[in-house]
């Protein structure tokens, strides 16, 4: 890849090895980081430095680490691509808040370490050195609560004796060891991460001074000042042994993570951004950090990230739901908090879930559970998913046996069983209580659709991942989805899955009986695709799909309905829904019942082959007479059953 394909926006750094400069990647919008190493005038130890920051950070894999795309030559210059993380350093976050007078909290001094020290167990693990940890070459994302650690510029991959003699590092970092010329292992990154745990705490360098002997002295005793004395007893014991001058007595970071400390925030790492249960309230909110709570010059950038909302949550959110079956009379959906709504929900063979405006998860049917009688039996007594407390939910789906979870922090964990792939963890053990895909830890997840038997998200960067069942094969681990276009919505149906992108084109993989995907070209007959393809170009925007077993529905932007499938014909029809209606706003298919919701809250629905039968759905007990214009509805479906639910502006 040429330099052609990237725009410099502005220099953002310089090193010993080279600039760096904030660019895009024009291919997608993307801000990356462009380093820039020019190698001819290099000597062939510098030259080889920066080769090993290429071999190191293209073997690193790991959420908090900065990910490596590509390199190139460029004009006799080495270009290194790599993540950018626009929340800026962790040293310009300490010093906003020394401008500001204050100090760190305990909590997320812990919270925020926690998330230098996973990594750094990780990179530990891969025989490999840091040598230049501080708080300069650790970044921290938009959302300013997200640690990733970077320039490994002068890293060493350790050889069995695991010992490296060469002096490198930034003074005020460099351990006892290093000044008396001996070799070192890990335990010199140990004391770096010392330095920079004492930095967030007191707001200062834990060893400084005005000439290098000095504070090479300085160093050699180990003595630093006391803390603020609103630090605990357990963060001053760590720091002792970490800061401590015999590298033999200082902790592995194996033994920090173990920590009485550190231990219960390493935990919580897991509950806040999903996996693990909490028996206790934590001492803050796990949801995210509000920005009043940040330093002033943070509180723009905290406040322009994209988050993962439900697109029927709002600030006051007011909804209805009801639940149709065909043959029988619809039944009205309540929450089980009555000071909530219900806006979102999910409807699988084994599962029914919702959510509540509150975060809350209800669970309506579970795997537990036999098939209810009537409708009704099967909505009057939800209940709340347990072990769910602290964490906000924005989004659920569903599907046989398993159960997706969207938080507000754009993560996503599951639960259930494992047969199908759909949990997503890279095995097959049933999980009991909902656990994050640690694969999806660097994306920010927007949307969450699941089928029976597969599952698809979409981040905030428009890209979309799937796995579970994909045609023939069974993926249980995320699975980049290639395509030219950004994705902006997934939808799931039985072997199926569409993309819909910002402008309104789609493209589709799966099974396309009687053409039920829109997949047949001119003269040509698509049975199959297990790769996804482009479909009606000749519609213009398509703003819904809803597929089912048979047959699929698309809205267009022009308010036009088209069906394929149903029958051997393979021709997609256009159904001619008149000029009454109104606005068409959502759809929803299963495979004896098609539906739509017209701008005015009313929902029609008839069997898919002869539009002349529609019926509009009385809503009973309903409060919507009166009620200000709809601001948005969704149709769920199962193969059955489906739930339409309407928000009001």
């Amino acid at each position: 890849m040429e330099m052609e394909n990237y725009k410099k926006i502005r220099i953002v750094g310089r090193g010993a090895f080279g600039t760096a400069y904030l660019a895009k990647r024009l291919s997608d919008g993307k801000e990356v980081i462009l380093k820039q190493i020019p190698m001819e005038q290099m000597s062939v130890v510098d030259r080889q430095a920066a080769l090993n920051e290429i071999k190191v950070l293209s073997m690193l894999q790991h959420p908090n680490v900065i990910e490596y795309f590509e390199n190139f030559l460029q004009d006799k210059a080495m270009m290194i691509v790599m993540e950018y993380a626009a929340g800026g350093t962790l040293f310009e976050f300490i010093q906003a808040k020394v401008r500001s007078k204050t100090l760190m909290d305990e909590d997320e001094v812990a919270f925020l370490f926690a998330q230098i020290i996973l990594p750094m167990y990780y990179v530990h693990q891969s025989q490999v050195l840091h040598r230049d940890l501080k708080s300069e070459n650790i970044f921290l994302t938009r959302s300013l609560d997200h640690i990733k650690i970077g320039d490994f510029g002068i890293s060493k991959i350790l050889s069995s004796k695991s010992k490296a003699f060469t002096v490198v590092g930034t003074p005020c970092y460099i351990s006892p060891e290093l000044c008396e010329g001996k070799p070192y292992n890990t335990k010199s990154d140990v004391w770096a991460l010392g330095c920079i745990l004492y930095e967030m705490c007191a707001g200062k360098r834990a060893f400084d001074a005005p000439t290098l002997p000095a504070l090479i002295i300085r160093i050699m005793r180990g003595i630093t000042s006391p803390l603020p004395g609103q630090y605990s007893p357990g963060v001053r014991q760590l720091l002792q042994a970490m800061l401590e001058v015999d590298p033999l007595k200082r902790p592995s970071v194996s033994e920090i993570m173990a920590h009485h400390w550190l231990a219960p925030h390493i935990y919580r790492i897991h509950t806040t951004v999903g996996g693990i249960p909490c028996n206790s309230k934590p001492q803050r909110p796990l949801s995210v950090t509000r920005p009043d709570d940040l330093p002033e010059p943070f509180q723009p950038k905290f406040a322009a990230r994209r988050r993962s909302p439900s697109p029927f949550q709002a600030k006051d959110p007011k909804t209805e739901v009801y639940l149709l079956k065909e043959g029988t009379n619809p039944v009205h959906v309540i929450p089980k908090d009555p000071r909530s709504d219900i806006t979102d929900l999910s409807i699988s063979s084994t599962h029914v879930v919702g959510l509540e405006s509150s975060g809350a998860v209800l669970v309506f049917k579970d795997e537990n559970q036999q098939e209810s009688n009537t409708l009704y039996d099967l909505v009057k007594n939800p209940t709340h998913l347990e072990g769910m407390v602290g964490i906000n939910i924005v989004q659920v789906a569903c599907g046989r046996g398993f159960i997706c979870f969207l938080t507000d922090r754009g993560i996503i964990l599951t639960k259930g069983e494992a047969e199908s792939g759909c949990l997503g963890h890279g095995d097959w053990r049933k999980v009991k209580t909902p656990k994050i895909i640690e694969e999806l830890l660097g994306y920010d997840v927007v949307q969450v659709q699941a089928s029976e038997d597969h599952v698809a998200i979409v981040t905030s960067d428009y890209e979309a991942f799937h796995w579970g069942r994909l045609g023939s094969e069974i993926k249980n681990l995320p699975v980049f989805i290639e395509s030219e276009m950004e994705a902006e919505k997934v939808i799931c149906g039985t072997d199926a899955t569409f993309l819909l992108s910002r402008e309104g084109k789609v493209h589709v993989r799966g099974e396309n009986t009687n053409n039920r995907l829109f997949m047949d070209k001119q003269n040509k007959t698509v049975k199959k695709s297990d790769d996804f393809q482009p479909i009606l170009d000749n519609l213009g925007e398509i703003v819904d799909v809803s597929v089912s077993s048979s047959h699929t529905l698309v809205l267009t932007s022009k308010g036009e309905l088209w069906r394929s499938g149903m029958d051997k014909s393979r021709l997609a029809v256009r159904i001619d829904i008149g000029g009454r209606i109104g606005k068409v706003i959502a759809i929803g298919s299963t495979h004896n019942l098609d539906l739509l919701v017209a701008s005015d809250g009313a929902v029609y629905f008839w069997t898919p082959m002869d539009w002349k039968t529609k019926e509009k759905l009385d809503k009973p007990d309903s409060k919507s007479k009166g009620k200000k214009p709809i601001e948005s509805a969704k149709v769920v479906s199962s193969a059955k059953k489906s739930f339409i639910l309407t928000v009001f502006e």
